[in-house]
């Protein structure tokens, strides 16, 4: 199915075809849904959404992307009952203990995590704070992690520096967001980073995604031309 697009303003021109995105958004939303559609518990549905999401962090990395930011879960997911955060922190968890430090090994990636750590699960907590230190010293591309993520709190973070914006946790413009599940809204996800990014709105439920969707964006994004506003 194609993506709907939404078409924003960007930073400067270009001759179309030439320009590759560097730092692509990921929410990937409809997992809920997919689970009570096909009768599968809500622990195995997220599990199988890490791997996916595996797979489409590799995919991106291969188009040439050196920034992702993941909307793990945002801080208002933390008011669902406690099996449901209990089935999606584990699998984050799982996501950081198993599947995402190969990658960043083999890319050479640095990870950050972003959001309300006080309000996660411990165990969660620890393997964000396991896999951000063993990443720390590298420098080829960076995934943000953001987890209990309140874009209020990432301000009030940075307004503790002596300049706003260089105290954001993440620091570059979005280029792309991709959002699966059929709902045509950011939900709180880097607002002030996705002023200029192209926005793709995809019907499928996260874990219906494939690979070949990702490669579709990324080339459909080289394609358009984008002038910033100028």
């Amino acid at each position: 199915m194609e993506p709907h697009i939404v078409k924003p303003c960007d930073l400067k021109s270009f001759h179309p075809g030439t320009l590759s995105p560097n730092h692509a958004g990921i929410i990937p939303d409809g997992t809920r849904r997919w689970a009570r559609i096909n009768h599968v518990s809500l622990a195995d549905a997220y599990m199988q959404a890490v791997v996916l999401l595996q797979k489409i962090v590799v995919s991106l990395l291969e188009e040439g992307i050196h920034e992702i930011s993941i909307y793990l879960s945002s801080e208002q997911n933390f008011k669902r009952s406690r099996e449901e955060v209990d089935a999606f922190c584990r699998a984050e968890a799982h996501f950081c203990d198993a599947l995402l430090p190969g990658i960043a090994e083999s890319f050479g990636l640095k990870v950050v995590a972003v959001g309300n750590m006080e309000i996660v699960p411990g165990y969660l907590r620890d393997a964000l704070e396991a896999l951000t230190g063993m990443t720390a010293s590298k420098t080829a591309g960076r995934i943000n992690l953001c987890a209990a993520y309140n874009p209020l709190e990432e301000v009030s973070h940075a307004a503790k520096h002596a300049v706003l914006l260089n105290g954001l946790q993440v620091k570059t413009p979005l280029d792309l967001v991709i959002r699966t599940g059929g709902a045509n809204l950011l939900s709180n996800f880097l607002p002030l980073q996705s002023g200029f990014a192209r926005l793709y709105f995809l019907d499928k439920l996260f874990n219906e995604l494939e690979v070949d969707d990702i490669r579709q964006i990324v080339s459909s994004f080289r394609e358009i031309g984008r002038n910033y506003g100028e």
